[in-house]
């Protein structure tokens, strides 16, 4: 269910506009396999944050560059995409796959 989130967010280019889109797919597919309501929550927010973060075009990524860009040096792909891919989305992607279970 979460690349179909990361998918969807990445179409958009935002997490604000695209959590109905999400939770309209996920609770019905979330309700039917026993989640509770906290496991509904964490995925539909995981698949969000993941998209916004790890697309090139979303506006999480495109604030910080105007500003680390003044000096003329800022690599943008590597500076602003592959650092939050690593050190966020894919622990964030590992947790929100192990924390429904507990949920």
């Amino acid at each position: 269910m979460l690349p179909v989130g990361l998918v969807i967010v990445m179409g958009t280019g935002t997490s604000f506009g695209t959590v109905p889109v999400l939770a309209v797919l996920y609770v019905p597919l979330c309700s039917e396999r026993g989640f509770g309501l906290g496991a509904t929550t964490l995925l539909v927010a995981a698949a969000a944050t993941i998209g916004d973060t790890s697309f090139h075009v979303s506006d999480i990524t495109l604030a910080p560059t105007s500003g680390l860009n003044v000096d003329g040096q800022h690599d943008y792909i590597w500076d602003t995409c592959v650092i939050p891919l690593i050190a966020l989305d894919i622990p964030m992607f590992i947790l929100a796959c192990l924390c429904p279970l507990f949920f």
